[in-house]
């Protein structure tokens, strides 16, 4: 748990009282991650996150005061509160969740505990809140193969964004950008794993369970340097395999990725260390630190 701000508001904001009825100990175990809403088929489709990476994301989401800020994601409304408590009473909390059930139960919960300040909304997350934009900061609760354009539209220059990234199946972490212009360079990653995103942007095909480690051969791109003319060549996943690219693991925190919108991709330098991971919305470069 990082120190200073954060866990001030971890001691000031009861998870209990978001979570009622369960045993305390389960509640407060730092690594629990406790569903809170199944579908009849059983999947989980909501849920309070687990402390420990809560507190990584808040630590380098770093809100402070008079922040304006969007989550995607509300949960049980817990997360919400916790950037409420940083934002302070001069800041500004929008929280958006698909299911308007879950949206329902987040905004009573808020209320219920004092946080009545906080906006939540019923809807598609990918499209962010452009009506409450510009956001100093922005977090997401679930875990994404892409970014939202909207996102990064909606966030004020020098802004944070602390997303969930699958970079490839089993290849997961909770990446802190900045942005920088229309590009986004990456502070910090953490290794993590999170529910996917739902919606109108939900990508069936993936999982984004990780253990820790990236086998970059698994990414789904070749290395700048294998490109002809030393451009990337980007490759699906079996077309990679089936070239032989090189597999180099690494800790998920030795990483830094640096996100291009896909239009522009062709117009920047890639680095020979390079690796490149295409998206529709964004193309991630991956390196070594």
């Amino acid at each position: 748990m990082p120190a200073g701000p954060v866990e001030g508001a971890f001691r000031v904001v009861a998870r209990h009282r978001f979570l009622p009825g369960l045993d305390l100990d389960r509640v407060y175990d730092a690594e629990a991650a406790i569903p809170t809403k199944r579908e009849p088929d059983g999947e989980i489709t909501s849920s309070s996150s687990a402390p420990a990476i809560m507190g990584l994301m808040l630590g380098d989401l770093a809100v402070e005061p008079s922040h304006r800020v969007l989550e995607i994601g509300a949960g049980t409304g817990y997360n919400a509160a916790l950037l409420a408590t940083l934002a302070g009473p001069t800041g500004a909390v929008t929280s958006i969740d698909l299911a308007p059930d879950v949206a329902a139960g987040a905004a009573a919960n808020l209320v219920a505990n004092g946080f009545a300040g906080v906006v939540v909304r019923a809807g598609d997350g990918w499209l962010g809140a452009a009506d409450r934009a510009p956001f100093d900061r922005i977090i997401v609760t679930v875990g994404v193969p892409d970014l939202s354009p909207a996102w990064v539209a909606q966030l004020a220059p020098g802004g944070r964004l602390v997303v969930p990234l699958s970079l490839a199946a089993g290849v997961e972490a909770a990446v802190a950008f900045v942005r920088d212009g229309v590009r986004l360079r990456s502070l910090h990653l953490n290794p993590c794993g999170f529910m996917r995103l739902r919606g109108s942007h939900a990508d069936p095909g993936w999982s984004g369970q990780d253990d820790g480690r990236a086998a970059f051969g698994r990414l789904g791109a070749r290395r700048a340097s294998g490109a002809r003319g030393g451009r990337a060549a980007v490759a699906t996943e079996a077309g990679a395999a089936r070239a032989g690219t090189d597999e180099v693991t690494v800790s998920i925190g030795q990483l830094e990725v640096e996100a291009v919108p896909t239009a522009e991709f062709g117009s920047g330098p890639v680095g020979e260390s390079d690796w490149v991971v295409a998206r529709p919305s964004f193309t991630f470069l991956v390196r070594r630190r």
